[in-house]
């Protein structure tokens, strides 16, 4: 198995059941009522895509976006 095969079939799934796990953990420790899921699930899906973001941003596109605007001034 390659990289582009892990990229491409293992990767995704891996990610899926991480962002499952919080709202599992959420449900079991806490007992929560199903009527509570959603937001749970809304607030976990946000602080997931905030960190990917932010993560992308430090690691390609805050740096090259600092350096263009250094540069055109």
């Amino acid at each position: 198995m390659d990289g582009t095969v892990a990229a491409i079939e293992i990767t995704p799934v891996c990610e899926e059941v991480m962002k499952l796990l919080p709202l599992l953990f959420f449900y079991l420790v806490f007992e929560s009522e199903p009527k509570e899921m959603p937001a749970a699930a809304i607030a976990i899906a946000v602080g997931f895509a905030t960190f990917e973001n932010v993560c992308y941003l430090t690691e390609n596109g805050a740096a090259i976006q600092i350096c263009n605007y250094s540069n055109a001034q």
